[in-house]
This record gives structure tokens, C-alpha cells and sequence, in this order.
């Protein structure tokens, strides 16, 4: 009875142990080594360590490349949990645009694209993995329209997309449709805010995160197509293995992995003032108004100086010009005042000796044509008033 007992602890408490051992295991996340790989899949893993792959520069939040050129969003931290899971190395290149990612894919520069749309263009050149994130389709636009539900009803309107998107396969099979080419979404949103395009089609959570970036807060949803977004890695067609393997890591991330990864890059809070895109041009605007209106007054200010300086110097040249004139208008004068006397001088000894002359004539005492006449009473021993009256003492010679 005792052994019976002993057995039935022992086995309770195996029981107990296996119970909890099945639990911890249900709780742990799932690593690399909880899913298992064929030996083909392992072989092909050791002969590619490094795998090329080339992300979209300019697809925020999804994936873009920084100011200082790191890898960042939901895709980039995708790719962090799959470098784990697999024990091999990503090489990110960097490419321009999405049209030169493409480029690179085609001539397989790269080997795999980290977030792109399956259509049956790109299947000519890539396999892919099953979806890993999922999106919503969206017409944002300035304008007030009600009327756009579908894809079809985005005729009769200026369309920015951008290059090689899927959006721009998608509305090139449709006649009559307007599209305007952009290499990157933020260049597109902008055309659409200035007027140049009317409405802006692409993903939703792209479109409202780089809206919020550049602040263009004037845009709006205007409809949400029904249509989604399906977002796969795109593999080498050459390389269909990497399918096989990706889908199986990919399985293995657990739900609040993507939860974690999800609210990390679209539950954005709402930037400072002074953080948006249009305060920080507005400002920039009145520092450079203020710096122009700086110098224009200090180069107005130095103008005035040079022409009050050169004012001022032909102000004192007129003065000193004026003195000179004053000065030799007084010194002509004063010689005119002395020829003006001396002529007046001569004229009166002329008319002096005039009247003389007669008297003495009228007198007949002296012959006033007479040779001794200017010898004998300009002498000075004669008195010129006596002569003038006629009472000189002269003897006449005539």
C-alpha cells in the first residue's frame, strides 16, 4: 500500500512536471531553433551567408534611408529579426529611386527587394515570399472631392504617382488617365499641395506619415480605395529556395513581434510646432527678409554718407570759390576806382589848361600855341592860380 502510494506521488508529480514544461514552452517566442529547415534549405543557407538587399530610399514609414544614411523602418526591423532567425547577413544597398531599384533587380545587382507588390511585371524577374504587412490604398488631395470610390474614377484628373509603383502599372492600363511621374512620394504630396496635380495616389500609412514630415497639412484623404496593399519580399527568380526559407522565418515572428514593430513606426506622435516643415521655412523666410532688409539699410546708410561727404566737399569748394571771386571783385573794383580818379585827374588839368589858355589868349598876353608857352608857365616857379585868374607876373613873350 506504501508502494502504491510512491508511485502515484512520483507520477503525480512527473505529470506536474511535464505540464509545466509544455506551458513555458507555449510562452517562450519562437527562435531559430524552433522551426527546422530541410538539408537542402541549410545547405543553400551555408553556400549564401550574404544575401544583397536593396530597399526602397524613400518609402517612410515602410522603409526609407536616413539624413545619415541608416537603414530604418518596419521593413528594416524586419530584416533585423530575419538576420537572427537565419543566421545569415544583409547587405542594404542603396539605390536612388524606386526606378533604379527595380534597374537593379532586373540586371540582379541585388538579390532580393524588401518590401514590393506582386504584380505580374515584376514576376518576370523576381519570386516572392508571402505578405508580411498589409496597407490600405488612398487618394489623398487639396481640393474638396467626393466623387472618387475607385481607381476608375480617377479619370478627368491630374493623378501624381510615382515612378514604377504600382500605383503608376495599375493607372497606366487605364485610358484617358493624366499621371504625373515623381521619383519619390514627398515630391508627388508636394506637387499636390502647390496645385500642380490634383489628387496623389499611394499608400495610406506612407502618405499620412510623410505628409505629417513635411508638413502639408492642407492635404486630405479624400477616398480609400478597396483595393490593399500587400507587401512581400522579392526574391531572384533564380534563387526560389530564399522563397521557401523567408516564409518559414517569417511564420515564425510571433504576433506581438509585429504588434512591437507596428506601433513603433505608425503610432507617430504628433510633432512640436516648431518641429514641422512649414514653421521651420516660415522662419527661415523672416531671417532671410530680415538679413536683406539689414543690408539694404546699412548699404543705403553708407550712400547717404558718401553723398552728404561729397556735398560737403562741393559746398566748401563753392565757398572758397566764392571768397576768391569776392576778393578779386573788390581788387578789380579798387583799380577801377583808381583809373576813375586819375582820369578824372587828367580831365580836370586838361580843363584847367583849357580855360587858361583861353583866358590868356582873350588877354593877349601870351600866344597860347606859343613854343615857350608849356616851358614857361608850367614851370613850377609860376603860380598856377594866378594864371588861372589872369594875375601872373610873367612877362609876355608875345
Amino acid at each position: 500500500m506504501t508502494h502504491r502510494r510512491h508511485v502515484l506521488l512520483v507520477s503525480s508529480f512527473l505529470l506536474a512536471l511535464l505540464s509545466l514544461a509544455n506551458a513555458f514552452a507555449q510562452n517562450t517566442p519562437v527562435d531559430e531553433g524552433v522551426f527546422s529547415f530541410t538539408q537542402n534549405e541549410q545547405r543553400w543557407l551555408a553556400e549564401h551567408p550574404v544575401i544583397r538587399i536593396a530597399p526602397d530610399p524613400s518609402f517612410a514609414p515602410i522603409e526609407w534611408f536616413n539624413q545619415q544614411g541608416a537603414y530604418n523602418g518596419i521593413t528594416a526591423d524586419y530584416v533585423a529579426l530575419l538576420e537572427q532567425k537565419l543566421g545569415v547577413r544583409f547587405e542594404v544597398i542603396q539605390g536612388e529611386n524606386w526606378s533604379d531599384i527595380l534597374a537593379m533587380a532586373k540586371a540582379r545587382e541585388v538579390d532580393a527587394l524588401s518590401a514590393v507588390i506582386r504584380t505580374a511585371q515584376r514576376e518576370e524577374y523576381l519570386a516572392f515570399s508571402k505578405p508580411y504587412f498589409f496597407s490600405t490604398r488612398a487618394i489623398f488631395s487639396n481640393q474638396n472631392l467626393s466623387n472618387i470610390e475607385t481607381v476608375e474614377d480617377l479619370k478627368g484628373y491630374k493623378v501624381a504617382v510615382v515612378k514604377d509603383s504600382w500605383m503608376d502599372e495599375r493607372l497606366s492600363q487605364q485610358t484617358d488617365m493624366s499621371l504625373n511621374r515623381f521619383q519619390d512620394l514627398s515630391t508627388a504630396l508636394i506637387a499636390t499641395s502647390r496645385g500642380v496635380t490634383d489628387v496623389t495616389a499611394s499608400a495610406l500609412e506612407t502618405t499620412r506619415y510623410i505628409r505629417s514630415r513635411e508638413g502639408l497639412l492642407d492635404l486630405a484623404i479624400v477616398s480609400e480605395l478597396p483595393e490593399q496593399i500587400e507587401l512581400s519580399i522579392g526574391v531572384r527568380n533564380d534563387w526560389r529556395p530564399l522563397v521557401g526559407i523567408l516564409n518559414k522565418a517569417l511564420a515564425s515572428i510571433s504576433a506581438e513581434e509585429t504588434a512591437a514593430i507596428r506601433s513603433k513606426w505608425l503610432e507617430l506622435e504628433e510633432p512640436y510646432f516648431w518641429e514641422k516643415p512649414v514653421y521651420r521655412y516660415t522662419a527661415l523666410a523672416m531671417v532671410a527678409m530680415l538679413i536683406t532688409a539689414l543690408i539694404i539699410i546699412l548699404t543705403w546708410n553708407r550712400m547717404l554718407n558718401a553723398r552728404v561727404q561729397l556735398r560737403g566737399a562741393q559746398l566748401e569748394a563753392a565757398q572758397l570759390h566764392l571768397m576768391r571771386a569776392a576778393w578779386w571783385n573788390g581788387h578789380l573794383h579798387s583799380s577801377q576806382r583808381m583809373k576813375t580818379r586819375s582820369l578824372i585827374f587828367v580831365i580836370q588839368y586838361i580843363w584847367r589848361y583849357s580855360t587858361h589858355c583861353m583866358r590868356l589868349c582873350q588877354n593877349k598876353r601870351v600866344k597860347c600855341l606859343h613854343p615857350r608857352y608849356l616851358q614857361l608857365y608850367i614851370n613850377p616857379k609860376n603860380n598856377w592860380l594866378n594864371l588861372a585868374w589872369g594875375q601872373s607876373q610873367a612877362e609876355p613873350f608875345c
